[in-house]
């Protein structure tokens, strides 16, 4: 695991399925075919994992601090959500992105935070681009960034 966002291809859930047939039977004759067995639809996944258990906390933390209201911390914020990240996570995001120096003591953004929360890329990768472009090193560096997240 590299910490990097990515599409990953995945079997839709079976709510997914049941929902992708959309209009075919339902407000007219129709008919679904999909591209998958009998079997492999038993074998699915009842629901989806909600989106927000399967993208990187420290990005979703950092765009947390963009929107959440003033004086409100990032774990009390994304606690708030149905199927909420645990606690143990977010203060492992909270920490990196301290550590990254985009956050202060306080879970305040820095100037470094408020860039990175502007990329949409890894803060991480996000950090890497930062620097390249202030010491003038930016293609090996895009190159470097493109494999990492490859």
């Amino acid at each position: 695991y590299n910490k990097v966002s990515s599409l990953q291809t995945r079997w839709i859930s079976q709510a997914c399925a049941k929902q992708r047939t959309g209009r075919a039977g339902r407000t007219r004759p129709g008919v679904c075919f999909r591209m998958f067995s009998k079997q492999r639809y038993e074998n699915m996944d009842v629901e989806r994992v909600p989106e927000i258990l399967r993208v990187s906390l420290e990005e979703l933390c950092l765009h947390t601090k963009v929107i959440a209201p003033e004086g409100v911390n990032i774990h009390d914020f994304l606690t708030m959500a149905p199927d909420a990240p645990s606690a143990n996570s977010i203060k492992v995001a909270v920490e990196n992105l301290q550590y990254l120096g985009a956050l202060d003591k306080e879970e305040e953004l820095t100037p470094l935070g408020e860039y990175l929360a502007q990329l949409a890329i890894e803060p991480h990768l996000g950090k890497m681009l930062i620097y390249a472009v202030v010491f003038r090193c930016l293609e090996p560096v895009l190159t470097l960034a493109a494999s990492m997240t490859h």
